[in-house]
């Protein structure tokens, strides 16, 4: 994830919104499509619960590399 410690602004106005909801949502949202294909896919839920706890231990950034790494492009 980006650090906003190192991030500088590049304008002085700033857009309001909460970056940290956004991105919770898309997680979320991530987890669901992933939790579909992984059900058609034949993914025991014993299989997809190891992979949703692990996406979720980490940052967003940590949840999207695990998905990734636990998904293939269909056929």
């Amino acid at each position: 994830m980006i650090d906003s410690k190192e991030s500088k602004p590049l304008i002085k106005k700033k857009a309001e919104l909460d970056m940290l909801a956004v991105l919770n949502n898309q997680g979320m949202q991530l987890l669901r499509l992933w939790l579909q294909a992984a059900k058609k896919s034949g993914l025991t839920k014993e299989e997809s619960r190891i992979v949703v706890e692990e996406a979720a231990r980490g940052d967003f950034h940590h949840l999207v590399d695990v998905l990734i790494h636990n998904s293939r492009d269909p056929d």
